[in-house]
């Protein structure tokens, strides 16, 4: 597996879509960017979400307003732009199934996950994200993942001490 040129790549694809996002919904007020995987480390597709949206989500179901903040699956644009990871994903499906061992799968999964983080982490330090949204939120989700600690541990890497510290609190109530 080439890691640089897989990192080069999901660092392209996050810039691509949030690119083409503002291009073909600049009037919106972004306030969050996300990446998510399936358990098995095989996929990885984006998601965004506006301000507008989560008032209306919190409007409708004020109880669950940080949930939605934090829920990628929920936002108005999950799925939007994933045409910048096909390839990615791809690649990453092939990679998962060679995996035949579940050590082997475990370390996959570590790997990709680390360097999907360690990209989001690269673009958001570099400013990119402040042309898409005013402090955003960035959060790496993985669909039906069980380790509560990795993913604060995720959000704790992306996100400012605040805003790492609400995720926790919320997260430990589920």
């Amino acid at each position: 597996m080439d890691m640089p040129l897989l990192r080069k790549k999901i660092e392209s694809a996050i810039k691509d879509c949030c690119l083409e996002l503002k291009a073909n919904h600049g009037q919106s007020n972004f306030y969050s960017f996300a990446l998510y995987s399936d358990s098995e480390a095989a996929s990885v597709a984006p998601s965004a979400n506006t301000k507008d949206y989560l008032n209306e989500l919190i409007s409708d179901d004020p109880s669950d307003a940080t949930y939605y903040k934090w829920s990628p699956g929920e936002w108005q644009f999950e799925g939007v732009g994933a045409k910048h990871f096909n390839e990615i994903s791809k690649e990453l499906f092939f990679l998962s199934s060679k995996a035949n061992s579940s050590s082997e799968k475990s370390k996959h999964r570590n790997i990709i996950f680390n360097c999907i983080v360690e990209e989001l982490i690269n673009v958001h330090q570099s400013g990119f994200f402040n042309s898409f949204a005013q402090n955003p939120i960035i959060v790496f989700s993985v669909i039906g993942n069980e380790d509560i600690k990795e993913e604060v541990r995720w959000i704790s890497e992306l996100n400012s001490i605040e805003e790492a510290e609400e995720f926790e609190s919320w997260i430990y109530t589920l």
